[in-house]
């Protein structure tokens, strides 16, 4: 029943639950899933097998039966209490998915520092995660042998990855190809490393391959088609848009942007009046798969304003977010040399209408232990997905910064000079609070912007 025999609670019926996982059959996994469990709900497995679930729900957007996941689950560990550490740490995790980030500390602080349960493990590294400047360690060296959730181990390698310890990195990689010989995480991990290092050929090489062992897996044709975006290969990014086509993607929305992508630059570049046909038509397909019932409640709901300027939504809100953009040198002049208007960014899929951002960059008189912050802007609209750019949100201007307003921060390598988001914890927030009021040209606005911040404070 073992698939490895130094591993004996990595079953057959997990492995194959994972394959129609990575062969992009969601579903099918799910269906496979259900049925292990309801046949043997005590399995030796059925950890592993709950986590897999959580994970696809999450990649379909699956709120409904999430939440439905996380009473099963709160179910399970009243019934049975020697376990329930486990259970509760993977409702954290639910939560942590539905952006429930309160309740997701509750579990967390309910199950401890997870030092003998890596769910709770987990939890809490995801946790920190989220609101940390510097990368978050998942495992060290000798401690990498107690993961076999694929999960873990794919969470470590990201860690590790983040860290700069290309060592463990590798190590872990090893350790995926000896327990899961047939994972793509050893291509999808060099896919990273290129996409970060803007090695945009070699992650198509690595995507191809992707592709070739999991041909139901649309997702590497859309990376293979932004890669080749991203090094202005406009004619090779339509083959692969071309094969997704072919292949039923006419209403994916990442496929339509990327073609409208192609077809502006390419337009840019020839005057083409066939290729400006191509644009509108694909920019008019984007409007229409925006234009859903599904899509039309979320603009109606972030766009009715209040005579303040505030969305419903925002005012209604009590678990509002701070964020911190951290830009590198030339969006930061950028922005302090011109004037401040509503504009669209990169964020987080995390951020909501109501939410402050605030634009911070390298202080020179001190880049190594401080950064400056140069304005600060709300969050106007719910984010939206582009392919090329990632997460995006419209904002508008709160507070007109007469002096960019330095802070202390403890940053690690890979974040130093880098454009990242952070979302701003309880502690983040004060210490932008005391950078402001020992500031020496406090004046109204900044008076109002330490309101602002309070009340961020006051609901991280």
């Amino acid at each position: 029943m073992s698939y490895n025999n130094n591993h004996n609670q990595i079953s057959r019926e997990y492995v194959t639950a994972l394959s129609h996982f990575w062969n992009g059959r969601p579903q099918t996994a799910i269906e496979h899933l259900t049925t292990l469990l309801a046949d043997n709900p005590d399995r030796g497995d059925r950890f592993m097998l709950y986590r897999l679930w959580v994970d696809i729900l999450a990649e379909q957007k699956d709120f409904m039966l999430l939440k439905s996941l996380a009473d099963h689950l709160h179910i399970l560990g009243m019934i049975d209490s020697n376990r329930a550490s486990s259970y509760m740490a993977i409702r954290g995790l639910v939560h942590f998915e539905l952006d429930e980030l309160e309740a997701a500390k509750f579990y967390a602080r309910a199950v401890g520092n997870g030092v003998h349960n890596p769910y709770s493990h987990e939890l809490a590294f995801r946790l920190e995660q989220r609101t940390s400047l510097s990368p978050v360690l998942f495992v060290t060296m000798k401690s990498k042998s107690k993961l076999s959730d694929y999960f873990h181990l794919k969470c470590a390698v990201d860690s590790a990855h983040d860290n700069g310890d290309h060592g463990l990195a590798n190590s872990l990689l090893k350790q995926v190809g000896k327990l899961y010989p047939d994972s793509p995480l050893p291509l999808q991990y060099r896919v990273q490393v290129s996409l970060r290092e803007e090695r945009f050929d070699d992650a198509r090489k690595y995507l191809d391959k992707l592709s070739e062992l999991f041909p139901a897996n649309h997702d590497y044709l859309v990376y293979s088609a932004f890669s080749c975006v991203q090094s202005e290969k406009y004619q090779q990014a339509l083959k692969y848009l071309g094969t997704l086509m072919n292949r039923g993607a006419e209403d994916d929305l990442d496929v339509n942007l990327l073609f409208a992508e192609c077809y502006r630059n390419l337009f840019a570049q020839t005057g083409d009046a066939t290729l400006q046909d191509k644009l509108n038509n694909f920019e008019q397909r984007v409007e229409d798969l925006w234009s859903t019932d599904e899509k039309t409640d979320q603009i109606l709901s972030i766009s009715d304003k209040t005579p303040e300027g505030q969305t419903m939504a925002s005012q209604n809100r009590k678990d509002v977010k701070a964020w911190m953009v951290k830009l590198d040198s030339a969006e930061y002049y950028n922005l302090q040399s011109q004037a401040q208007e509503a504009m669209t960014h990169t964020l987080s899929e995390h951020a909501m209408p109501g939410d402050i951002v605030v634009f911070a960059g390298d202080n020179y008189q001190d880049p190594e232990n401080s950064w400056r912050m140069g304005a600060v802007y709300s969050v106007e609209s719910d984010p939206t997905w582009h392919p090329v750019r990632g997460y995006e949100c419209q904002l508008t201007p709160m507070h007109q910064l007469e002096a960019s307003i330095p802070f202390e921060v403890v940053v690690g390598e890979v974040i130093q000079s880098k454009s990242t988001v952070i979302e701003l914890d309880h502690d983040a927030i004060e210490l932008l609070i005391k950078a402001v009021q020992d500031f020496s040209s406090v004046d109204e606005e900044n008076g109002l912007m330490i309101r602002d911040l309070e009340r961020m404070r006051m609901s991280s």
